[in-house]
């Protein structure tokens, strides 16, 4: 084996100790703050003739703590799963109305933070998708992330999804827009790139890894990603994804 062949098999070897690390650590994480979880359940179901507003408020704050904790580790294995070239999803029948409502709700209270306006537009009976649950929430919150930072302030974020004007359609379509400054054309074909930031918002912070990685989904769902701009600015990401 050559020194180089050596040197990769190296590197490979020691990402999967990371992530068999990583693993372990999100396991004995999530032990204890599942039973908090728990506790905080028992606490909503079985004690609210005896608790006050303030502490149902707290017990209420809790719980939604730990489930949104809970999520971080999970994206996290997916996104460290990612950086060691496996982007293969783990699929199974959700209901996207659902999924994005869930999204939207909590993105709705950052945009308010932030003074911008979040719309969600959901088509009525959209049909099931076969998705990896936790890479594709991790797509669209870099979709939307990304418009939250480039946003100016009292700006509207948008968040729709459906079948669009193709009724008949064996397809998807998941849209996010804001009403950012766009991106310069000559950028538009490099902005999936790896680590690839437009030169006009260099003075945001970011890793340039977000819309790579949500077109890395959207492909390995047998899907793609696509930018469309306007001319006064403005960026449109459509995701379509097969049913």
């Amino acid at each position: 084996m050559d020194r180089m062949s050596y040197h990769r098999q190296e590197t490979i070897e020691e990402s999967g100790e990371s992530y068999k690390n990583l693993e372990m650590l999100a396991h004995d994480i999530k032990s204890p703050v599942t039973t908090i979880l728990n506790y905080a359940d028992m606490i909503l179901a079985t004690k609210k003739k005896m608790l006050d507003k303030d502490n149902l408020d707290m017990a209420a704050a809790i719980h939604k703590s730990c489930i949104r904790l809970l999520d971080i580790l999970d994206r996290s294995l997916v996104i460290s799963r990612y950086g060691r070239g496996s982007v293969t999803p783990r699929k199974s029948r959700e209901n996207l109305s659902v999924l994005l409502g869930e999204i939207g709700a909590e993105f709705g209270l950052l945009v308010e933070m932030r003074g911008r306006v979040l719309r969600i537009e959901l088509e009525d009976e959209i049909p099931e998708v076969p998705v990896d649950r936790t890479m594709l929430m991790r797509a669209v919150y870099n979709l939307l992330e990304n418009a939250v930072k480039y946003t100016r302030e009292g700006g509207v974020i948008s968040l729709w999804a459906g079948k669009g004007l193709g009724a008949g359609s064996d397809r998807i379509f998941i849209k996010v827009t804001d009403d950012g400054p766009g991106i310069p054309h000559e950028e538009q074909d490099k902005i999936f790139e790896r680590h690839y930031r437009s030169l006009n918002v260099t003075h945001i912070n970011g890793t340039g890894l977000g819309l790579h990685f949500a077109r890395a989904v959207a492909e390995a769902h047998g899907g793609q990603l696509e930018l469309f701009c306007g001319h006064g600015g403005g960026s449109s990401f459509v995701m379509t994804l097969p049913l």
